[in-house]
């Protein structure tokens, strides 16, 4: 019989049923399903036997005609058939090895077979070949080769996943939601990495996931995805010859012939994470005609996964709590622009409730639950017009049901306006408050994480709300501050701080960019851009970033830039640009940067004289200016700056002497002004300075050891201390100073293994601070017992730092510290040399 794309879509509806039933009972519904045309019954019960000889490892839909399979044995490139694995519409894959000595590998290979080589077909397998091509992702099969056969068939050689689809994996392992949910996750990261590149699958389901022994899950067959070109219209992009699809996870899109977007892969995510949860699809028994198809999928409301599960006692699933009955009927809706946006969507909101926090998705309202129903019974609902009575009480009815909806609206929209003024006053008032608190760095992190995640929540609901967008952006730059800003009170996770500022920026910038903008939303922006200029080295140049900061503020009106607001901004943004002259030693550059970054901050102090911030800003611009001077031979101008910013610290110091920031900021100028004095070989003077200094940092960090910016500060402080202990010849003060310094980083380090800058501060200090001591137990003089004890102290530094070495993740421990690890191993063959005592 001639398969056509429409009889060819009922064969694989009838067998998708049959394999969802008990091997006895297939046959049976085969029959009833083929209702007595027995040319469709011989077609679906070919396609159950390739099934069944495909088993898990079928990596596509299968055939659909019948053809020859290549002999076993033949030579494909430098591959070598082993065994058919699959087959598919477009010919099939079989299990290789590699035939050339060269090495040994098991691959999949998939190759346009004979007699399915249309003009067609070899288009659409060239296609697929340059997609998987661009596919580099730990949870997508990798496409290792390519070529075209002696008989000139192109074929690919691809990873061969040897695995379990991803619902047998959870079945047979009975593992519980979480475990589940965590898989899943890693499927929706793969996804969402091909939508990035413009690839969208179109044929996500369980039997295209292959989980591996080791747990990792692999997506398959990218054969029918379709790469997006931007210069074509939407239907050009989505609509081919045919419409290539498996029933149970197409989208009701898809199967009405519609354009093809991101959400019929977000949809086909929720059909797998129903089955994954429920142990069977959305709909149950797929109907044997297209027409009771379309039907099902495109107006049938799913039941929901966990009222499935009660009844299915063996899943070993456990419970399903509400939130996720929630998370997978959003994924499932009708209606595309109503599910998540996207595959990385998907995931937050399943990471959100395994992590207990609140969720995006909503349960559908009243009002729309009216209109879907009007929609399904229109003819039902003019019939009833017709009559006089019903028609009253219709309108009795609805009037009842519109009061009860307005109130509901009122009292939403009293909660919506309740949580959002409880979020602006957390990050606001209470924030302010509790920052003044000693010891409140973990505790502000958790106000602003929580009251942005309130802010988020309702985002989702008010995506048109500009202001709710605005006070998003300003909840987002105030967590990344408590994050990981230099200079302030932070928990030193520089990563997730750079996320909340890039998810600042995308909230804030179309609306500083369009019409409606004001100069505060351009001076948040050009804010935000500083900020990430300062510490993101990965994505765009600190160039760029303040080049933007730099256009923002240029556009604004001579009223604007004059204000504190806008000063604030162009002093860090001088900031910035110093600090990267002075990285490149562009000593000069850098000055006049500082220059422009002081009349900057004097401009906002002159404003407010009272305001504390300012002088804050003032002080640190007098405290590089110094620094940057000392490095151009001026240390008395240098220690004129520091002179001005001590008196600034001290004076904020005295007004709040509780306030750990300005206790520190007193710290660094005393610092500075010791730095220069050592410039001046002033030794004594220096070390004062620097105990003090020091004195200052130990006790902030006592109050608040979550505080890495005061621990690395007070590491900093004893380095220094260590450093003229050295030149004052003073041996066993120097080593212990360097100890108390890696009893710092260290600490910091063991608390956050996984972070490799606080891994990569310890490992350099270690090297250096091991490297001074060795040197000074060398040549330094000391008595038999305190080189004796010096010595001891070295080596419990040694041991310490490759006891915490071997404690790194292995995901990190390949990496970062390398050449201090090899300097560290020298370092302890020359301490091994030492004459005992």
């Amino acid at each position: 019989m001639e398969l056509t794309p429409e009889l060819w879509r009922r064969v694989k509806g009838i067998a998708s049923g049959a394999l969802d039933r008990a091997d006895a009972d297939q046959a049976a519904y085969v029959v009833d399903a083929c209702g007595g045309d027995e040319a469709l019954r011989r077609e679906v019960e070919s396609l159950l036997r390739s099934t069944v000889a495909a088993g898990t490892a079928a990596y596509l839909e299968l055939p659909a005609v019948a053809v020859a399979p290549m002999p076993m044995g033949t030579r494909i490139g430098a591959y070598r058939l082993v065994r058919e694995l699959g087959s598919g519409g477009m010919g099939a894959v079989y299990l290789a090895e590699r035939d050339d000595r060269e090495f040994q590998q098991r691959v999949a290979i998939k190759v346009v077979r004979g007699g399915l080589a249309s003009a067609f077909l070899l288009h659409r397998f060239r296609e697929e070949r340059r997609i998987l091509a661009s596919l580099e992702h730990p949870n997508i099969a990798r496409l290792l080769d390519g070529g075209a056969s002696d008989g000139g068939l192109p074929y690919v050689v691809m990873e061969y996943v040897d695995g379990e689809s991803i619902d047998v994996y959870c079945r047979t392992r009975r593992l519980p939601l979480a475990a589940r949910l965590d898989v899943f996750c890693r499927v929706c990261a793969a996804v969402q990495y091909a939508h990035q590149r413009l690839v969208i699958h179109r044929d996500i389901k369980c039997g295209n996931v292959l989980v591996t022994q080791d747990g990792v899950p692999k997506l398959l067959d990218f054969g029918i995805a379709k790469l997006l070109n931007p210069d074509l219209d939407p239907e050009q992009q989505a609509i081919t010859m045919e419409r290539v699809m498996t029933p149970e996870s197409a989208s009701p899109e898809q199967l009405r012939g519609e354009p093809i977007t991101v959400a019929a892969d977000v949809y086909a995510l929720g059909v797998v994470l129903y089955r994954l949860l429920a142990g069977r699809t959305p709909y149950g028994d797929l109907p044997a005609s297209e027409a009771a198809l379309i039907e099902a999928v495109c107006e049938r409301v799913p039941e929901l996964p966990s009222a499935v599960a009660r009844r299915q006692h063996d899943t070993g699933v456990g419970p399903i709590p509400a939130d996720v009955d929630l998370i997978v009927m959003k994924a499932l809706r009708k209606e595309p622009d109503r599910r998540y946006g996207s595959a990385a969507q998907l995931a937050d909101d399943v990471r959100r409730y395994l992590e207990g926090r609140p969720i995006l998705a909503a349960p559908d309202t009243l009002g729309y639950r009216a209109r879907k129903f009007v929609t399904r019974n229109r003819w039902a609902v003019a019939g009833a017009a017709a009559v006089v009575v019903t028609l009253c009480a219709g309108v009795a009815a609805t009037s009842w049901q519109a009061r009860v909806a307005s109130q509901q609206r009122a009292r939403a929209e009293r909660e919506f306006n309740a949580v959002r003024t409880l979020a602006n006053a957390v990050l606001g008032e209470l924030h302010d408050a509790v920052t003044k608190l000693p010891g409140s760095v973990a505790a502000r992190e958790v106000l602003l994480r929580r009251a942005t995640d309130y802010l988020d929540t309702l985002s989702a609901d008010a995506a048109a709300d500009v202001d709710l967008r605005r006070e998003l952006a300003r909840g987002y730059r105030r967590l990344a501050q408590v994050q990981g800003f230099q200079g302030l009170a932070n928990l030193g996770d520089t990563d997730a701080a750079r996320r909340s500022l890039e998810r600042a920026a995308s909230l804030l910038q179309p609306i500083a960019e369009g019409g409606g903008a004001t100069a505060r939303d351009r001076i948040e922006l050009a804010d935000i851009w500083v900020q990430l200029g300062k510490f993101d080295r990965r994505g765009h140049s600190p160039t760029e970033q303040y080049d933007r900061a730099r256009a923002l503020l240029d556009a604004l009106p001579a009223a604007n830039r004059s204000t504190a607001d806008a000063l604030r901004v162009e002093q860090g943004l001088w900031y910035g640009i110093a600090n990267d002259h002075a990285r490149a030693k562009n000593y000069a550059a850098a000055r006049d940067a500082y220059v422009n970054e002081v009349r900057a901050a004097d401009a906002v102090f002159h404003l407010s004289p009272d305001d504390m911030d300012a002088s804050r800003n003032l002080s640190i611009g007098y405290k590089q200016l110094g620094a940057v001077l000392e490095l151009l031979g001026r240390p008395d101008e240098a220690i004129d700056r520091y002179q001005r910013a001590m008196a600034l610290d001290r004076a904020r110091t005295e007004r709040e002497p509780a306030r750990a920031t300005w206790r520190l900021d007193l710290s660094f100028a005393i610092g500075s002004m010791g730095g220069a004095l050592m410039a001046k070989d002033d030794l004594a003077g220096a070390l004062e300075q620097y105990r003090q200094a020091v004195d200052l940092r130990r006790a902030v960090v006592a109050e608040d050891p979550n505080d890495d910016f005061a621990q690395t500060s007070l590491a900093r402080g004893y380095a220094r201390l260590a450093v003229i202990a050295g030149r004052m010849k003073d041996a066993p003060a120097a080593i212990d100073w360097d100890a108390k310094r890696l009893e710092v980083l260290r600490g910091r380090a063991a608390a956050h293994l996984d972070r490799d800058r606080a891994w990569a501060d310890y490992a350099a200090a270690a090297a250096e601070a091991i490297g001074r001591s060795v040197d000074l137990l060398e040549k330094g003089r000391m008595t038999r017992g305190a080189r004796r004890a010096a010595a001891s102290r070295v080596r419990a530094m040694v041991e310490q730092f490759q006891a915490l070495d071997a404690r790194r993740p292995p995901s990190h421990a390949a990496g970062g510290a390398a050449p201090e690890r090899e300097q560290i191993r020298r370092l302890q063959a020359r301490l091994a040399r030492l004459p005992p005592g």
